[in-house]
């Protein structure tokens, strides 16, 4: 929500850096159109900045459970050496198993994710 707060507050301000100078002929010999230049210049890097810490999190959370996945898997590779037919069975079951909670884990997760505005 800040990131789209930010945006409309830039929008707000660019759109008052275009206008005022044109209403008033001087307007650009005050302080405060230095104020506004910089806040045009600012607030979009901000907002950008908001949206890069937000998909930040959200890779740093996926990496985490795709590390978990590569421990269980490593440890389910382990287990097929000098395997007989039943337990190779067993061992598909695992498997099977791991990949079935991780499938469950992606929907869940993605169930509530929010998609957001490109803002």
């Amino acid at each position: 929500m800040a990131g789209e707060v930010v945006f409309y507050i830039a929008m707000i301000v660019a759109l008052l850096h275009f206008i005022l100078p044109n209403i008033f002929p001087g307007f650009n010999e005050w302080s405060s159109a230095h104020v506004l230049t910089l806040f045009s210049l600012v607030l979009p890097a901000l907002g950008a900045t908001l949206g890069a810490v937000r998909s930040h999190r959200e890779y740093k959370r996926l990496a985490m459970r795709s590390k978990k996945m590569v421990i269980e898997l490593s440890e389910l590779k382990g287990r097929f050496k000098l395997v007989t037919p039943k337990r190779l069975e067993a061992l598909l079951h695992d498997t099977e198993k791991v990949m079935l909670k991780e499938t469950l884990d992606w929907l869940a997760l993605m169930k509530f994710a929010e998609l957001h505005k490109a803002v």
